[in-house]
């Protein structure tokens, strides 16, 4: 009984652990989705509104937001092909939540919504 209370409370503290992590990681996700969406915005106003489709036409305003969408666009793939939990290869060794992986991406985030200058919630 002892046994398997302490194999449930392992698996509560890992729930737990991974819950927090997810729920980060997903605040920062919305954080960048925000962002890049105001950028894309803009992107369609100078294509669609303005109608301008020639790079050369663009203003250095308009080339830095294309730019920067693109950033943006780049961040959001790495962080959807993260993988928050690695498997362990056998059956008596617990998952590993990729916290490092996680904590980097999100680091990777900060410091470009910094360089957009944009105000981020803290996680």
């Amino acid at each position: 009984m002892r046994e398997i209370e302490k194999q449930i409370n392992k698996s509560c503290s890992f729930l737990e652990r991974l819950n927090n992590t997810a729920k980060s990681y997903h605040s920062t996700m919305k954080q960048v989705e925000r962002v890049y969406k105001r950028y894309l915005n803009r992107i369609a106003f100078i294509v669609f509104d303005e109608q301008k489709t020639d790079w050369n036409t663009f203003s250095d305003s308009e080339k830095t937001t294309v730019e920067n969408c693109s950033y943006l666009v780049g961040l959001l793939y790495q962080m959807c092909k993260v993988q928050i939990v690695k498997k362990s290869g056998d059956d008596n060794s617990p998952n590993m939540i990729c916290q490092e992986e996680v904590s980097r991406l999100q680091n990777d985030a900060a410091a470009l919504l910094d360089r957009l200058n944009v105000n981020i919630q803290p996680t």
